[in-house]
């Protein structure tokens, strides 16, 4: 049901309003996800569960006191969906500003560059905005927004102690910056293989020794190899989705199938990722059983990896070359 939700309307959005196409069906799905914990099914406790202990009470780093402020009581469901509620209309309103006024949407804030070449003959042109940043469109700023709703809203209700602020950005900041200097690293990464031509190279070596339909289905497996190394589909694609175009263009391919297969990819290889099976096994109270997960996921992984590269390289094939 959950698969039918989201999966058809995203399919259905995306030629419409394609910066909508994840939120609206996510917002859909919350009510579905919401009413199936409610059922019998999801209510029972399996045979052999192991009831995490931050779930319990008084378990995990926090107890009920430090995460009520001090109150005693837990924030209700509604009050949990305030920062969520932010953000949606945050992004509905940005979205609507920049299409009924185009100065909006053209709105860059960067740095210029000077125009470089190597010595495979690769060049780039000056920028004088080097992916620019519109300061109303751009997602961090409806993050940061619902941020502050959030905040407030909760500190209203007591939930937030009043007090300095330094405590409370110490921790936000122990939890996202291992996380920020990956994604960054990754960032910089991709953008120096591309800019420097080791991208256009390697993309040229590719298409010279692999036929265009056995690479649209390989698309499937770089992007799975890529998740499972980096333990992120997005790290995944933010590496290997300029490689992956830039072969497809050398090979006459279409481009929406090979990158579709590199998302595709990444999302299979992401459930087997070394670090996300850690992540996951530690708050299910299974700490040293990342092998047993492994052994039971691995084959399930596998065999969509190779259906999917199977339904690459026939779509391909139907579909014939690009060009």
């Amino acid at each position: 049901m959950l698969v039918a939700i989201y999966g058809l309307r995203q399919i259905a959005i995306v030629p419409i309003v394609p910066e909508l196409a994840a939120l609206v069906p996510a917002s859909l799905a919350l009510p579905a996800i919401y009413w199936l914990g409610q059922t019998a099914r999801y209510q029972q406790e399996m045979a052999g569960e192991v009831r995490p202990s931050i779930l319990t009470p008084g378990g995990g780093s926090c107890d009920l006191e430090e995460v009520a402020g001090g109150t005693g009581r837990r924030p209700s469901l509604a009050l949990g969906f305030v920062p969520y509620y932010a953000l949606v209309a945050f992004l509905l309103l940005a979205l609507a500003l920049t299409r009924a006024i185009p100065v909006l949407g053209g709105l860059a804030v960067g740095f210029g560059f000077p125009a470089t070449a190597t010595g495979y003959g690769v060049t780039r042109p000056a920028q004088a905005v080097y992916s620019g940043l519109n300061p109303i469109g751009h997602p961090g700023t409806a993050i940061l927004f619902a941020d502050v709703v959030g905040y407030m809203a909760f500190s209203r209700r007591g939930y937030i102690l009043p007090g300095p602020l330094g405590p409370l950005l110490s921790r936000v900041a122990r939890n996202a910056l291992p996380a920020s200097i990956a994604v960054i690293g990754f960032l910089a990464l991709s953008q120096t293989l591309d800019h420097s031509g080791q991208t256009f190279v390697l993309a040229r070596g590719l298409a010279a020794v692999l036929p265009p339909a056995l690479y649209a289905g390989a698309s499937v497996l770089i992007g799975a190899l890529g998740a499972f190394i980096t333990s992120s589909n997005t790290a995944s694609n933010v590496l290997f989705s300029p490689l992956q175009a830039q072969t497809a263009a050398a090979l006459s391919i279409p481009q929406s199938i090979v990158l579709a297969g590199q998302t595709a990819g990444g999302a299979y290889g992401n459930a087997i990722a070394p670090a996300n099976v850690v992540l996951g096994t530690g708050p299910a109270g299974i700490p040293g059983q990342e092998g047993d997960v492994l052994r039971l996921t691995l084959p399930w992984t596998v065999g969509l990896t190779v259906v999917g590269a199977a339904i690459l390289a026939g779509l391909y094939l139907l579909g014939g070359p690009a060009g």
